[in-house]
């Protein structure tokens, strides 16, 4: 079944091993201020890219909530959709605080559901 789900994505395996070369690097603390500041004065892609075949029809600009399909206490997102891939779904958010957001999850282990 796995072989199958991923069996478009030749280059996975290569990636994977690219990925794990890089490492996580060397971690530095940060104050929460100076994390939210530089939140703020950030200015993300907001370019639209949706997979013609999305299996929910997803549009760019279509208003969503997402939210992990298990029962953690993770509370919903609810943005605009901005981009869809079968691995991936990337949703806009305005917040008074941050200004502009894109938040990012994997399609597996969330559920999207538009909303009207």
């Amino acid at each position: 079944m796995t072989e199958k789900l991923l069996g478009r994505f030749s280059g996975l395996p290569a990636w994977e091993a690219r990925v794990a070369g890089l490492g996580e690097g060397q971690r530095e603390p940060i104050a929460a201020a100076q994390a939210h500041a530089e939140a703020r004065d950030a200015k993300p892609d907001l370019s639209a890219d949706i997979d013609p075949d999305d299996p929910q029809n997803m549009r760019a600009g279509m208003r969503v909530r997402v939210e992990a399909d298990d029962f953690s206490a993770r509370g919903p997102v609810e943005g605009d959709v901005l981009r869809v891939s079968p691995l991936e779904i990337s949703v806009h958010r305005r917040t008074e605080a941050f200004g502009d957001l894109v938040v990012h999850f994997p399609r597996l282990g969330y559920r999207v559901t538009p909303l009207p």
